[in-house]
């Protein structure tokens, strides 16, 4: 595909998603086993598409179709990353089955592209492949495939690269000549951005509270003013550091939903740290943070927007809007590395002497 097409078709592809559904994309002529230059995904109505499952023999995902976008269901319906599925779909559709490797069943556990049924209902590392499939509102498949173990060199085959595959219904693996990343754990498919990234640059102001520890406050006149602190700037202020804050608060993102029937107790929000950064355009998010990380190492968080009383902007107002709905009632863990850096100590903002 020339690279303006591919550029169009990515567009495309974004701007269907964003409405909730892929809008009806040809991907190509149906692809037979064994036809060598011919597409690896065929022609597909994705206006009927209402489900899609990634499964591994360790982990799996399932994305399901709503008016506003696809969500993760396993992690409590998340919306999930819009721009890495239309990736992942185009990828697809960009591929041809560059050779028929085997239609020997004695070959597929080699190759990764066994079935678990084949397998004797077991699911196996390396051996079983990971079944991608877009289901319709009943159920019904509307396209399946195995990925399975990426070509690598052996005693037997001096080339590499690329990947096996197999249509499940049909007995012979399959060779593309690119690898797929078919990830299968959820949390990978999040929409895990949780502040706009060019927020950054337009912090007027930043709160700190940590639970037994003095209040923080920075400011700045203008964007391109220095930073301050607690109104003034104390000898040896390090606003690099209060820089680095910033970046830290722009960088964030979601690791994963809470478990449902998680307590305050259990996720470690008993007692909060509180995070607020206001902009110079009157939009504030609020972050209340737990204090103690859990045993799975996050820190479980919540996020608001608000907007001052002079903003009168309806875009922005709409924007407020689908930030706090993507959020509404969502406790996220936050990786603790990255939470624990948002409530530095006061003397972690001065030089050292």
């Amino acid at each position: 595909m020339k690279l303006k097409t591919l550029a169009i078709a990515v567009a495309a592809l974004a701007l269907l998603a964003g409405i909730g559904l892929l809008a009806k994309w040809k991907l190509g002529a149906p692809a037979a086993a064994g036809r060598v230059g011919q597409p690896l995904m065929g022609a597909l109505d994705m206006t009927q598409a209402a489900r899609i499952e990634l499964v591994g023999p360790a982990s799996r995902t399932t994305l399901i179709a709503q008016p506003a976008g696809w969500t993760v269901q396993e992690q409590g319906g998340f919306p999930a990353d819009q721009g890495k599925l239309n990736t992942f779909l185009l990828k697809l559709a960009e591929q041809k089955i560059a050779d028929t490797v085997s239609d020997n069943p004695a070959d597929f556990g080699d190759l990764g592209v066994l079935t678990v049924a084949e397998n004797g209902n077991k699911a196996e590392e390396r051996k079983t492949g990971t079944l991608f499939r877009i289901l319709d509102g009943s159920g019904k498949p509307l396209y399946q495939l195995l990925i399975g173990r990426d070509r690598s060199q052996s005693m037997t085959v001096s080339a590499y690269g690329g990947q096996y595959v197999r249509f499940p219904q049909d007995k012979a693996a399959l060779l593309i000549g690119t690898t797929l990343y078919a990830e299968t754990d959820p949390k990978e498919w999040l929409d895990k951005a949780i502040l706009p990234a060019e927020a950054e640059k337009n912090f007027r102001s930043i709160r700190v509270e940590r639970p037994g520890a003095k209040l923080l406050t920075f400011s700045r006149k203008q964007a391109d003013s220095p930073w301050e602190m607690d109104g003034g700037t104390p000898r040896g202020l390090n606003a690099q550091e209060i820089d680095n804050l910033s970046k830290k608060l722009r960088d964030l993102q979601v690791g994963q939903i809470a478990p449902a029937g998680g307590t305050p107790a259990s996720l470690g929000r008993a007692k909060l740290g509180v995070v607020e950064a206001h902009t110079f355009d009157g939009r504030t998010w609020r972050l209340d943070v737990g204090e103690l990380k859990g045993a799975d190492n996050y820190r479980y968080a919540t996020v608001r927007e608000t907007l001052d009383g002079s903003v009168s902007d309806a875009a922005q107002k709409k924007q407020a809007e689908a930030f706090n709905e993507k959020f509404k009632g969502r406790v996220f863990g936050i990786p603790d590395w990255d939470a624990s850096r948002l409530f530095h100590e006061r003397k972690e903002y001065l030089q050292s002497k």
